[in-house]
């Protein structure tokens, strides 16, 4: 086989890796926002608990007052992780029709591995950025849960 031949089979193979990396990405993505719901979910119930409880028991306030915050917070970056920034889904097909339907083959696939690329970059960074406000929100009912659990306790 030729080197053209060779170069031209180099160039799909990373086009379809940067696909499949994006691919995985989208997963991901989809994932982190099943685990905000699911938080969201949990902290909606925990403080539907805890103002039975207080109208029940004698909590410590203050306390209480901490743990219903954090279950508070929790919901608010349960949220914003939801409403994250959207993916990028470069490029687009009207723009491939437009600008490449006459090109050479091997050109047409190294500008788009070039977009692709630069969707990856910024989709990954958008799944970053969710993945650690979804922690904090994890770490926030937990910490509610600790106050709460202690208000009854004590």
């Amino acid at each position: 086989m030729s080197s053209v031949g060779n170069n031209l089979r180099t160039v799909e193979k990373v086009f379809d890796i940067i696909e499949s990396r994006l691919r995985s990405l989208s997963e991901a993505n989809n994932s982190h926002n099943g685990r905000a719901t699911t938080i969201f979910g949990f902290g909606g119930v925990i403080l539907t608990i805890a103002f039975s409880i207080y109208s029940i028991g004698k909590p410590v306030v203050w306390l209480f007052l901490l743990g219903i915050a954090s279950i508070l917070v929790s919901l608010l970056v349960s949220i914003i992780a939801i409403r994250s920034r959207k993916f990028w889904e470069d490029p687009y097909p009207r723009g491939l029709r437009d600008g490449y339907i006459k090109k050479e083959y091997k050109g047409v696939l190294e500008q788009v591995i070039s977009n692709l690329i630069e969707c990856y970059d910024h989709n990954l960074r958008i799944t970053q950025r969710k993945a650690l406000i979804i922690d904090c929100g994890f770490y926030c009912v937990f910490i509610g849960l600790l106050f709460l659990a202690l208000s009854i306790l004590l």
